[in-house]
């Protein structure tokens, strides 16, 4: 009978144990699971929700391409910086059919007096007659001054410029930054 007793007693052991143990349905707590074994298998379809995920652990990497579209981008948060060059054109500004960039200058022009004007042509492809122009100075003679820009004809804007100085001027190494737009 000791003997009987005995098996008894370490089968029982064995039942008891936490590594033997049978599982009744939805008797596993997280004590009972190892650090790190549960893998992606072993979760459930829409399992994991929002509140389940740390604020700020969601990275580029775990999102799929295109997986964000324009209803998942807060309004007015897209700035200059999130657009790759020449990302932008006339088809995604509201109200603009037409968008041109150039540059122009390196026109010679010697002896324009005290408060004379200049012309200076810039071949811009793709302008027309009606279409609007944004110019700016960006280095040069800091006598000459920007009065006006227009196209002239097609594919050429004309930049009227009038010397401020009080002397005769050489106009030349002036470059002006062009917007076309229509």
């Amino acid at each position: 009978m000791g003997a009987f007793l005995l098996v008894g007693f370490i089968a029982g052991a064995f039942i008891a144990s936490p590594e033997l143990r049978a599982y009744a349905a939805n008797t596993v707590g997280s004590i009972d699971i190892i650090d790190g074994q549960v893998k992606t298998v072993d979760l459930g379809n829409d399992a994991v929700t929002s509140a389940k995920i740390k604020n700020g652990e969601v990275k580029t990497d775990d999102i799929a391409p295109s997986a964000i579209g324009s209803l998942r981008i807060k309004d007015n948060d897209v700035k200059a910086q999130d657009l790759a060059p020449d990302s932008v054109g006339a088809s995604e500004i509201q109200g603009v059919s037409k968008l041109i960039f150039a540059e122009c200058g390196g026109h010679f022009v010697t002896g324009i007096p005290s408060g004379g004007f200049t012309n200076l042509k810039c071949a811009v492809p793709g302008t027309q007659f009606f279409d609007k122009v944004i110019a700016t100075k960006n280095i040069g003679n800091i006598c000459f001054t920007l009065v006006n820009a227009s196209v002239s004809e097609a594919n050429t804007v004309t930049l009227l410029l009038k010397n401020d100085c009080p002397s005769s001027q050489t106009f030349g190494s002036d470059l002006f930054g062009i917007i076309v737009h229509d």
